[in-house]
């Protein structure tokens, strides 16, 4: 999946150069490559915690793919305060015209093919 999230992308790429570390370097004897070992470690534990978390809405896609799904999202869940709504359930509208409930489906956590 392409994300538009910068540091998401780097810490997977970090991740990468680890893994690679670890499958070309064996520990050998001696403190420098011990303590090297360990701090990759570090970092690859660092890495998988980081990435563990799922990509929300708003980390997948461009402006134009993002509101394309999030008007499916509205579609088919009738939130009542997106614009246009027939279920229109109080007003939402903070104050640069962007409604609450896109603010809240934006840090939702992505889900591929949702609300097709």
């Amino acid at each position: 999946m392409q994300t538009n999230n910068k540091l998401r992308e780097t810490m997977i790429e970090v991740l990468e150069y680890i893994e690679t570390f670890h499958k070309y370097i064996t520990p050998g004897e001696g403190k420098k490559l011990t303590a090297l070992f360990a701090v990759a470690d570090t970092i690859r534990d660092k890495a998988r915690a980081a990435l563990a978390a799922p990509p929300r809405n708003c980390d997948v896609g461009t402006a134009k793919e993002q509101d394309e799904r999030f008007h499916r999202y509205c579609k088919c869940h009738h939130t009542g305060s997106c614009a246009g709504c027939h279920n229109h359930v109080g007003d939402y509208t903070v104050a640069n015209g962007v409604r609450e409930c896109a603010l809240v489906w934006a840090q939702m956590p992505y889900e591929e093919g949702g609300a097709k």
